[in-house]
């Protein structure tokens, strides 16, 4: 009876086993075809541009003193192209596991300085004030990586603010682990949508997010570099109140 028993019991294992490797399966299929089909929309689109422009030049249906315009907007639209081509091959990496970075010690404090200075003028431009607070956090990372982290995430505070609005970073060591606090007065993201943010090309105003620009690849980046790190990142938000994002490395 005792060997019936463990015989049932290693072929229920085997069993769930079988099943949820399927249903893995089937998810990351999912996941391959929804990202190959946001890809071709997202490419589709300053294609289409590029080849509308190019084509009304080229037949001489552009007057002489409009060339220049349509010049930058094909330039502008090569250009995003490029961003997104750039960021999917760097996603494509991750997901094979390919990225190695050595890491290096050096003052988070004096990375999130340079950041900031660097988002200032386009801070500016939406009336948006940028500040950092925690003095000197020794961190040992890739710095190149955790530039980019800071660069997105500020970004993305500034660009989703309001007039008058701010972004606060604030740095500390918390049980042996640095954190990195991104708050904004922004527009907030609502409460359904916040554990998507993280996905690719995923945008809850997609009218919005095209006007803002960026490849909707941004902050699915950002999180492969924290994993990347053994770290974690969480979003806290309230609607037209503002966003909070937590980064713990």
């Amino acid at each position: 009876m005792e060997i019936v028993i463990i015989a049932l019991l290693v072929l229920c294992g085997i069993s769930i086993f079988f099943v949820t490797r399927t249903n893995e399966k089937a998810k990351l299929e999912k996941l391959r075809k929804e990202f190959s089909a946001n890809v071709s929309h997202e490419l589709k689109t300053p294609l289409t541009t590029i080849y509308g422009y190019t084509d009304m030049m080229l037949n001489d249906m552009v007057k002489e003193e409009d060339k220049p315009d349509f010049i930058r907007k094909i330039r502008n639209e090569s250009a995003r192209m490029l961003e997104l081509v750039e960021d999917i091959i760097r996603l494509s990496k991750w997901d094979e596991n390919a990225v190695q970075e050595e890491s290096e010690e050096f003052d988070l404090y004096t990375l999130g300085s340079e950041v900031i200075d660097l988002l200032t003028q386009k801070a500016n431009e939406k009336n948006v004030s940028l500040s950092i607070v925690g003095g000197v956090t020794a961190i040992n990372a890739n710095k190149r990586m955790i530039h980019e982290v800071l660069y997105n995430l500020i970004d993305n505070a500034i660009k989703y603010n309001k007039p008058n609005g701010s972004v606060r970073v604030s740095l500390s060591t918390q049980k042996n682990k640095t954190v990195i606090k991104i708050t904004d007065t922004g527009i907030g993201i609502p409460q359904k949508y916040q554990n998507r943010v993280f996905e690719r090309f995923f945008r809850i105003d997609k009218s919005r997010s095209k006007q803002t620009g960026g490849t909707g690849l941004g902050l699915s980046i950002v999180k492969h570099i924290v994993q990347h790190h053994k770290g974690d990142i969480s979003i806290e938000s309230k609607e037209d109140i503002g966003t909070k994002v937590t980064v713990r490395i």
